[in-house]
């Protein structure tokens, strides 16, 4: 005997039909999985941004300490604060200097501190070095 719901193929056994409550479930544990996918790619995406912003920004200390090697410092070196560009963001570049003393020494370093700044959303990041230049 034929039923409406049983597949005349399939040699008198019925064929089993998906239901929508099944298909539902299939597709909400889909959506979690791809919502979860797509997070580790936001995620990545911002680390990659502020690695390339950290990198920028250190390609700028990098030219500052190569000016500051040519040009030398000379004394009573007035602090300095410029803009500067750290990837596509704007920043600002401090250069300040100190006269310091290691030990006994008679002739007194200059002790240079450069940072750049910048801003990624709501977070103030920063990168710095000190050096001592004679």
């Amino acid at each position: 005997m034929n039923w409406p719901w049983s597949d005349p193929c399939a040699g008198g056994r019925q064929a089993r039909a998906v239901s929508l409550v099944e298909l539902m479930v299939a597709v909400c544990i889909l959506a979690v999985g791809i919502v979860g996918v797509l997070r580790s790619f936001l995620s990545a995406s911002g680390v990659l941004d502020h690695l390339n912003n950290r990198v920028a920004a250190l390609l700028v200390l990098d030219g500052k300490i190569g000016a500051l090697e040519e040009s030398g410092l000379g004394e009573g070196a007035a602090p300095e604060a410029t803009d500067v560009a750290v990837g596509a963001r704007k920043g600002v570049f401090r250069q300040d200097a100190a006269a310091f003393r290691r030990g006994e020494a008679e002739t007194p370093f200059n002790l240079v501190s450069m940072s750049v700044t910048w801003n990624e959303g709501a977070v103030v990041r920063d990168e710095s070095i000190e050096l001592l230049v004679d």
